[in-house]
């Protein structure tokens, strides 16, 4: 084999490299085709370094993927694909490269059409994964507030905002606000009269509910209600989490 061929066989490694690297975000969330697994695979399995990156954003994508079976929407790839191409040229850092696979797999994730809010609050039934995945989704955003509070009596509230208002509250532990009671959630912004965010609702102790229109700096609270709710609170609050001004 001449010195030609020897070049031309490293410079397809490295455009095969390349390609399995772009590959990898899609390839996590399995949305290639066969032909694209099959080269991103040959890949992994003589590259160590890119084989760790793998190995970490399937453990990453497996956490924000809850159980239930959902059908990735048509333009899952583009999706993918178009989050990493967007990023400017930069030289090879592999730490960057893996950061925009998992931006652009979480994108996937919200992709599939608010998949926590759809399986979660529509059953009887919350777990821990819906929990965890639904509080996963918002703090992707580096700029997500992350904020727990514990009830008076037992029980605990955590609070996950992103930068836009939006955001999700989940409970454990909660007991029940008593016969014709009812949780209800308030924002409270400055001088402005109370806001409802709704009624809480409690299944086996959990909570999960999504939140919609905080504004930042805000204080969020809750409140003992009659059964349908109030038009503003009827009662001191119970708890109440100031969140962080933008």
């Amino acid at each position: 084999m001449t010195d030609r061929d020897d070049a031309r066989d490293e410079q397809l490694d490295r455009d095969e490299r390349d390609r399995a690297a772009e590959l990898l975000g899609v390839w996590a969330v399995d949305a290639v085709d066969p032909e694209e697994r099959a080269l991103v695979e040959r890949v992994l399995a003589r590259d160590p370094q890119l084989r760790a990156e793998a190995d970490e954003l399937h453990r990453v994508t497996d956490r924000l993927a809850v159980s239930a079976a959902v059908e990735p929407p048509a333009s899952l790839r583009e999706s993918v694909l178009g989050a990493i191409s967007a990023e400017p040229e930069q030289p090879e850092q592999p730490s960057r490269r893996w950061a925009w696979a998992l931006a652009a797999a979480a994108a996937v994730c919200l992709a599939i059409g608010g998949w926590w809010g759809i399986t979660a609050l529509n059953q009887d039934a919350i777990t821990d994964q819906d929990q965890y995945t639904a509080v996963e989704q918002v703090l992707q955003d580096p700029a997500a507030q992350h904020l727990t509070a514990e009830l008076p009596e037992q029980g605990t509230l955590e609070i996950a905002l992103g930068p836009d208002g939006t955001g999700v509250l989940t409970g454990r532990s909660v007991p029940s606000p008593g016969e014709e009671r009812a949780y209800q959630l308030w924002t409270i912004d400055g001088d402005d009269a109370p806001a409802s965010h709704g009624l809480v609702e409690i299944h086996d102790g959990r909570v999960l509910m999504p939140l919609d229109g905080v504004p930042a700096g805000a204080v969020v609270a809750l409140t003992v209600e009659p059964a349908g709710g109030s038009e503003q609170p009827t009662t001191d609050p119970i708890l109440a989490v100031e969140t962080q001004s933008s």
